[in-house]
């Protein structure tokens, strides 16, 4: 049977289907020696790369010392009762890792795997290819140098395979197989945002927005984390479809150029209210944060429901006789000669949520549409923003509190702290400066 070697996640070592203790090696650099060799091409490797490879930093008679006493404890590993040596032989100058037999490794079968699906693109070679990749090369190895490009250059290629095979899945009909493919992929990338869109715009396809919309917040927290930036482009113009839902042809409001910051206590608070009630108002001064609120809200209330989804910014009326104009062009209907009635008969059935955005200005007339799109659309429920509530029958208002405030020196995890450190610097570019000065000045 020969040598059989385990590369991909742990590495394992078996002669003629005897596996080898992990303990047998005694020196690191023995097991070392043997997966250095089993990375090359034929098994081989110049005595000159076997030290530049495994030891750069020792002089070349010490390197040179470390090899043989390396070799030795492979060779007693491999063969501890056999004088001579079947595994690990000499040709020259040249290192050989099992000259007159084959070498069974999964990584030799994976890239075997591997070229056959890129030759031929078949689903089921595909899928054969992506099952042999059982994990990253040399996990015990991780920080050896030796190791970093075959492990890169191989999980180079299960990546490429992975998509490969989500599109030729996706290509032949098969999309819930498709998008557990593309889920591997993004586990697999998660930096990727191609990846990441991919997973996104296959889930919208099957009608998963839900799950669309849960993914993109998940994609959204990574890119912060690792990287200190927000959703690319792509995937802000995606969750705005997403949160557009099927009853809206229209734009909605400009996605917040700025992250949002605390209140999840008050999130979960509206929230609840909007399940209870059809018509819920966030009531508090300008510049609260009540459109922002709003909007976090929406989207979690979407994600969890099937009903579709609408945004009406009424900041831009400047009049009354406008409000009912402008919520049927900001919900994508067309209103004709009735922009009231164009709503009520695209909602009249439907279950959907409507956000009205900033209602201040024009409170009287927004309740008077309000009024009326609850009596005729029994589906319809209605989060607005406003200074001061509508006055309707059956609304619920809510007050919006300030941000938490820091209640000692020490608590700087405060919302408010964390709100002034994000946008202070925006609108004042020394603060950051200032405030460290102020801080060695105390």
């Amino acid at each position: 049977m020969g040598l059989q070697l385990t590369l991909l996640g742990r590495f394992r070592a078996a002669v003629d289907g005897v596996v080898i203790d992990s303990g047998a090696w005694r020196r690191r650099k023995a097991s070392a020696l043997v997966k250095l060799l089993a990375l090359q091409p034929g098994g081989r490797l110049h005595r000159d790369q076997v030290l530049d490879q495994l030891w750069p930093e020792a002089e070349p008679e010490a390197a040179l010392n470390n090899l043989h006493q390396a070799l030795h404890a492979a060779r007693r590993a491999l063969e501890p009762d056999r004088p001579g040596s079947r595994f690990l032989r000499w040709s020259g100058d040249v290192l050989e890792l099992s000259p007159d037999e084959p070498i069974i490794s999964d990584v030799a079968e994976f890239q075997a795997c591997a070229a056959a699906a890129r030759a031929h693109g078949d689903v089921e070679e595909l899928a054969a290819a992506v099952a042999r990749y059982s994990g990253d090369l040399l996990l015990e190895d991780l920080y050896e140098d030796w190791s970093v490009p075959s492990r890169e250059m191989l999980r180079a290629t299960y990546v490429e395979l992975l998509r490969r095979y989500a599109e030729r899945l996706l290509s032949s009909g098969d999309a819930p197989a498709a998008v557990e493919a593309a889920k591997q992929l993004v586990t697999a990338e998660p930096l990727d945002d191609s990846a990441q869109l991919f997973l996104v715009e296959l889930l919208m396809s099957l009608g998963r927005r839900r799950e669309a919309l849960q993914h993109l917040d998940r994609f959204r927290e990574t890119f912060r984390r690792e990287l200190g930036v927000d959703l690319p482009p792509a995937a802000v113009a995606l969750e705005r479809r997403l949160l557009g839902g099927a009853a809206i042809a229209g734009e909605p409001l400009q996605a917040p150029p700025t992250r949002f910051i605390g209140r999840r206590r008050e999130m979960e608070e509206v929230g609840a209210l909007l399940r209870r009630a059809r018509l819920v108002t966030i009531v508090g001064p300008g510049g609260g944060g009540k459109s922002r609120l709003a909007v976090e809200v929406l989207a979690r209330a979407v994600a969890d429901s099937s009903a579709a989804v609408g945004i009406v910014d009424l900041a831009v009326v400047d009049h009354s006789m406008h409000v009912s104009e402008t919520i049927a062009r900001d919900l994508g209907v067309d209103p004709r000669d009735d922009a009231l009635g164009a709503v009520v008969r695209h909602y009249r059935e439907r279950p959907a949520i409507v956000l009205l955005d900033n209602c201040e200005h024009v409170v009287d007339a927004v309740a008077r549409v309000a009024r009326h799109l609850m009596g005729a659309c029994p589906r319809l429920r209605l989060l607005a923003t406003s200074r001061e509530p509508l006055g309707v029958s059956g609304e619920t208002v809510w007050r919006i509190p300030p941000l938490a405030l820091p209640t000692g020196p020490e608590d700087a995890d405060a919302d408010a702290v964390h709100l002034f450190l994000d946008r202070g610097p925006a609108a004042c570019p020394r603060l950051r400066a200032i405030l460290r000065k102020r801080c060695r000045d105390c």
